[in-house]
């Protein structure tokens, strides 16, 4: 499903909406979707403050026809987002 998971920068950023900062994750992995395999890249984000939970922000894969990033994080469900969380978080532990 999700393999070779690198990271590929953690920054801060404001919401000047809610006024509130967030601390991103961006990571760069491979995304399997029988029978192809995807480059993508991903975003988690939580509170600044928080040492809590992580939350997909973006889950993007590269379009080879268009040579675009392409959104799908609207296209699966919870369940197997909150699982390909998971793996990340677990290569992100696991390079430490």
């Amino acid at each position: 499903m999700i393999d070779g998971v690198e990271l590929e920068r953690v920054f801060i950023k404001k919401d000047v909406v809610m006024k509130k900062l967030y601390q991103f994750m961006e990571v760069r992995a491979s995304f399997h979707s029988f029978p192809f395999v995807y480059d993508s890249r991903i975003r988690l984000k939580r509170p600044l403050l928080s040492k809590g939970e992580w939350f997909f922000d973006s889950f993007a894969i590269w379009n080879e026809k268009t040579k675009r990033l392409e959104e799908i994080k609207g296209l699966y469900s919870d369940v197997l987002l909150d699982e390909i969380k998971q793996l990340i978080l677990k290569g992100m532990e696991e390079q430490k």
